[in-house]
């Protein structure tokens, strides 16, 4: 087929020569293979929140900084280029599997109304203009530019009002009509209009009582007003909608009604969703015309995609063009544009300095999130600081305490060769001594010091050495110490089990609760990270304190947090500052926190996302001054939780949050950003975009002094 002949009127014939059976192998996201009109098996879906996200490490992509960073550029330029690359690479990946990677989830398009979202770092900040425009542009870039075919189809999530992980799954949100249409609606528009977005993947919760994949607002203004092409539930929804929703009478009164709503197709498992649409169209529910059209929507989206075509451009794409020097370029001024300055009274940038103490839990890290790619080469704060510090000395240390694990049998716990683990040890030693590792909200770590890996809960419930960093869905190197009066319990919170150790020193872990000897345990700290932070700060010419938040634990998807105080190694940035005056705090998150404390004392604080491979060297060059950061809070920071309603209340208006219906101070305003330059904005105007998108101001003099 030649893309002069791609338009509705061929996907719709193609849908009509489809047999029964071939169109329930085509209603889901697992596209089964029509193979006499051409169509291989094929899935809808890869994650692209920070670029291509393999999940082997051989498929690794260009990761871009966190998109919660990302709008902090303000940046449309450097967002189309990040989407060109995304789009590349993808179609890379997809010309070599011929599978997946066509329909790429992303981006995250949520306003950002609660910094205690667990997914925070996932999405575009707080205001539905700049969420819009950066994400019009960097869908822009992903899909391409050529007339009729696209590089890759971006799916915009989550349609709409999907900012409560814990309660997400049957939650209701109500949204009152003007701000539904003004603010919620409004973030999506650009992208779907005026960039490349021409799909979308409808939430899990209900929008003022009725589920998000039925709601009548896909078809009547996002399809028909705005020209979607399709729409897509998110995982498991489908199912999910008469259990968790209690929302209709049966599976197919649930299919017939999304459908019709403009859904198309269902993220959940084939034979469900092929029984419950058969269900429908037998009993009249649904009608024959109506599966059709949705059929149409998906095939026409896979024409446009070239599937069926022999003079796709995009076809030729190749592996070779992944990770490029030059996207790492562009990536590397994504990394630094995203950096913002909260304070500086002087301290920055950093003047050749003999002795640089580059320390926090942070420090010697550079972590992914779930929506991560695998990136190669990655810099760590150290590591970059070495590169642009040739003559200084790099110290550092994470500043966790050490400690032991002593078992009513009076053993230590111990780490073997072989990755094993028991109390069998009689004394003190490198192999029984553990950094603990406490991220807040009681997620914690057990880190062995001599092997520098984690421990880990197995499937089969043993205790045993793991990786050298926390990755996973469920984090099964996580533990919960709660405190008892006759020790301290080791529970596992994703097993909801506790550790035990028998007299002999094997290891299990139960679900019996009660406190008996061989569930509690004494943890004695031998090593106080504080000391050391004291020791370290007294013998440095500056102090770099690097903390903030673990991506894949306390808050991610399914957690949201219940405070934003930093509460990872508490009162340590007072503890450096007490011993060094010359103490920077380098606050790597995906979230807001309310640091009011070090806001006070501190002489300079920067804050990055997890800004993937060239996070250390961006933020070298922004402490030596190579890099004038320029970055701007795409959010409001508040000082305290207790400024914010009950994350499950959307109507921002009377609840009185986001920059525009705030009423109190907050820490750090929307669009707060500081420079080493000094500057202030005048002689502005508004004016009317040829392109009717709406007004812009013009910024027609900026002084600099």
């Amino acid at each position: 087929m030649k893309q002069s002949e791609i338009n509705r009127e061929q996907a719709a014939a193609l849908a009509a020569k489809l047999t029964p059976e071939e169109k329930r192998g085509l209603l889901t996201t697992h596209q089964h293979a029509a193979e006499r009109l051409g169509l291989g098996e094929f899935y809808v879906g890869t994650e692209v929140a920070r670029g291509f996200v393999g999940r082997r490490a051989e498929d690794f992509s260009t990761v871009f900084p966190q998109p919660v960073g990302l709008a902090s550029t303000f940046d449309r330029d450097l967002l189309r280029q990040l989407g060109d690359i995304a789009g590349t690479e993808c179609r890379a990946y997809y010309n070599r599997d011929q599978r997946s990677a066509l329909c790429v989830w992303g981006p995250t398009v949520d306003m950002e109304r609660d910094p205690r979202w667990g997914r925070t770092e996932e999405a575009y900040g707080e205001d539905p203009f700049l969420a819009g425009e950066l994400t019009a542009a960097l869908t822009s870039g992903m899909a391409g530019d050529h007339p009729c075919y696209l590089k890759v189809l971006p799916t915009l999530k989550h349609f709409c009002a999907n900012n409560y992980e814990e309660k997400r799954i049957n939650d209701d949100a109500f949204l009152p009509p003007r701000l539904k249409y003004e603010y919620y609606y409004a973030a999506f528009m650009p992208a779907i209009r005026f960039g490349g977005a021409k799909s979308i993947m409808t939430a899990y919760n209900e929008i003022n009582g009725v589920p998000a994949l039925c709601n009548p607002d896909l078809k009547r203004i996002i399809k028909e007003k705005w020209g979607l092409w399709f729409v897509v539930t998110d995982g498991a929804d489908f199912g999910q909608t008469l259990l968790a929703h209690k929302y209709g009478a049966s599976h197919a009164d649930v299919y017939a009604e999304a459908i019709r709503a403009g859904c198309d197709l269902m993220t959940d498992d084939d034979t469900l969703t092929a029984n419950a649409a058969e269900c429908a169209l037998q009993e009249g529910l649904l009608a024959e015309s109506e599966l059709d059209e949705m059929l149409t929507n998906v095939l026409y989206a896979r024409m446009r995609l070239g599937q069926l075509s022999d003079d796709c451009p995009y076809d030729s794409i190749t592996p070779e063009e992944i990770d490029t020097d030059a996207a790492r370029a562009v990536n590397l001024r994504a990394a630094e544009e995203q950096f913002v300055l909260l304070k500086n009274e002087g301290m920055l940038p950093l003047q050749n300095p003999k002795r640089i103490a580059v320390c926090g839990p942070l420090a010697d890290e550079n972590l992914r999130d779930w929506y991560t790619g695998y990136f190669r080469d990655a810099v760590s704060v150290p590591e970059g600081m070495r590169a642009e510090y040739p003559d200084a000395e790099i110290i550092t240390d994470s500043l966790w305490d050490h400690v032991t694990v002593q078992a009513a049998n009076g053993k230590y716990l111990a780490v073997h060769a072989d990755g094993t683990c028991a109390f069998d040890a009689d004394t003190i030693s490198e192999q029984t001594t553990f950094a603990l590792q406490d991220w807040g909200e009681n997620w914690q770590n057990l880190y062995a010091v001599s092997a520098k890996r984690y421990l880990r809960v197995s499937d089969d419930g043993r205790l045993l050495l793991h990786n050298r960093s926390v990755y996973d869905w469920f984090t099964h190197e996580t533990f919960r110490l709660l405190d008892t009066p006759d020790g301290t319990i080791l529970e596992a919170p994703f097993h909801h089990r506790r550790m035990e150790a028998a007299a002999d020193g094997t290891i299990r872990f139960t679900d019996q609760t009660a406190v008996m000897p061989e569930r509690a345990f004494r943890i004695e700290v031998i090593s106080r990270g504080t000391d050391r932070a004291k020791e370290l700060a007294a013998n440095a010419d500056a102090v770099i304190y690097c903390t903030g938040n673990h991506p894949v634990q306390v808050a991610k998807e399914c957690y949201d947090r219940k405070t934003l105080a930093l509460n990872i190694q508490p009162d340590m940035a007072e503890t450096l500052h007490s011993t060094n005056p010359k103490t920077a705090m380098l606050l790597i998150s995906g979230y807001p926190y309310a640091i009011n404390r070090e806001q006070e004392i501190l002489p300079a604080i920067l804050w990055s996302s997890h800004a993937g491979a060239h996070l250390g060297t961006a933020a070298a060059h922004v402490l030596s001054g190579a890099y004038n950061p320029a970055g701007r809070l795409p959010l409001t920071w508040y000082r305290s939780e207790h400024d914010l309603p009950g994350i499950g209340n959307y109507d921002i208006e009377s609840a009185g949050t986001t920059y525009l219906y705030f009423r109190g101070k907050p820490l750090y305003p929307f669009g707060f950003g500081l420079s080493y330059a000094a500057f202030r904005y005048e002689s502005l105007s508004i004016t009317q975009n040829a392109d009717g998108r709406g007004h812009t101001a013009k910024y027609l003099g900026m002084r600099r002094r």
